[in-house]
């Protein structure tokens, strides 16, 4: 039985012809690398997604030592959609890139990062399928026609078939390369001229460390921001996207740190806790607390006696001492002020007592600490005795 060689060749030449024109098609696409610097990686949407046949967006990162120049998407081979970094100094940038599917079918879809010095690195593809039905036909510009295969072989040449004892119609043979890629591949939209905007920057975190301090202690106050930065505040003050403050308040306090990029900005508060002091101050060391004596009175020309007695004591508080008091108690008479401690360095206290009148007994004593809260808190100290005398004469 003879074989019908002249269809057979048209038909191979006409496939040699396709898959030439199919391979002179955009940019080769690479494989991912890996470079020290730069490094690129594709964020989205997950590779094998079906995507509506609408405006697609795709997420890219990029990392460079020195900064990142700017991100490309490369879509089927060709460059879709590119933005530059608007911190050129920034090592990480995320760029938000869309391209307009031609129609429905599978795309390819990796991303581009290039530092300052021009050096670029890619990402590995990912493919997203545009959902609807997908075109049975393939016609080209020149609108040649699928020739029909018959029993008659042909032998393959890579522009054209030799003449055969057959006739065959020269539109047949031959497929002039056209410059729009065979489908199912896609054009690309062009890419826009305004760049994505980027996402607001994300505040990673927030600490006060102690979140609650005593009265005159401090708190240190640490965050983390990350994203497209223009800009961070914390109490007002411009500050570090990775900073911290010492903040020491007398009362309990909220802080607001703000962070403010091209994509808009974020806010959020930290407390540092004052404790509520409900105590009064601590009383200790003192001196005398028994013992003392002291004279009233006084005998022209006859010995020299103590009239007044110098009394001390230690008095500390959390929220400050606000004051301290001397507070007697004569005999026969009740308890009465009688007179105010002075501080004679750091949290010593002290007070002289001189006895306003002339007699003789034992006078008791207490000493009242007002601390500095606004709650003032009091507190009192043991009683303490002092031996008083008539000078004799």
């Amino acid at each position: 039985m003879r074989s019908n060689q002249p269809v057979e060749r048209i038909l191979l030449g006409i496939f040699l012809v396709l898959a030439l024109a199919l391979a002179s098609c955009g940019p080769t696409t690479e494989v991912e690398t890996a470079p020290t610097n730069p490094r690129a990686w594709f964020g989205g949407p997950p590779d094998g997604s079906e995507v509506p046949p609408d405006e697609v967006s795709a997420m890219c990162h990029g990392f460079a030592q020195g900064g990142v120049a700017q991100i490309e998407l490369w879509v089927n081979g060709a460059l879709a959609n590119q933005a530059a970094n608007p911190t050129p100094g920034g090592e990480y940038f995320t760029a938000v890139l869309t391209f307009q599917p031609s129609g429905p079918g599978s795309y390819v879809l990796l991303c581009r990062a290039y530092d300052q010095a021009g050096e670029m690195a890619q990402s590995g593809p990912s493919t997203v399928v545009v959902s609807g039905e997908v075109p049975t036909a393939m016609p080209t510009e020149t609108g040649v026609p699928t020739p029909t295969p018959t029993a008659t072989e042909a032998q393959p040449t890579a522009t054209s078939v030799p003449p055969t004892a057959t006739p065959v119609a020269p539109t047949a043979t031959t497929i002039p390369p056209t410059a729009t890629p065979v489908p199912p591949t896609a054009t690309p939209r062009p890419p826009t001229s305004t760049p994505t905007t980027p996402p607001a920057p994300t505040i990673q975190s927030l600490v006060a460390n102690p979140p609650t301090i005593n009265k005159g202690s401090c708190s240190r106050v640490s965050w983390a921001v990350v994203g497209v930065i223009s800009a961070v505040y914390f109490d007002g003050e411009g500050v570090g996207d990775h900073d911290f403050r010492d903040k020491c308040p007398n009362q309990t306090t909220t802080y607001i740190l703000r962070a403010v990029g091209p994509g808009g900005e974020r806010t959020a508060n930290i407390t540092v806790e004052v404790a509520q002091d409900t105590t009064g101050p601590t009383i200790t060391n003192v001196d005398p607390l028994a013992g003392g004596r002291v004279y009233t009175g006084a005998c022209s020309g006859g010995p020299t006696y103590p009239t007044s007695l110098e009394i001390s004591a230690t008095v500390t508080d959390s929220s400050g001492v606000r004051a301290v008091e001397f507070y007697c108690t004569l005999p026969g008479q009740g308890e009465q002020y009688c007179g105010a401690f002075v501080r004679g360095g750091g949290n010593n206290w002290r007070i002289s007592y001189d006895p306003a009148e002339t007699f003789e007994g034992t006078v008791s004593y207490r000493i009242k600490a007002t601390d500095d809260s606004p709650a003032r808190n009091v507190s009192w100290s043991n009683t303490g005795y002092i031996q008083v005398y008539d000078v004799p004469c």
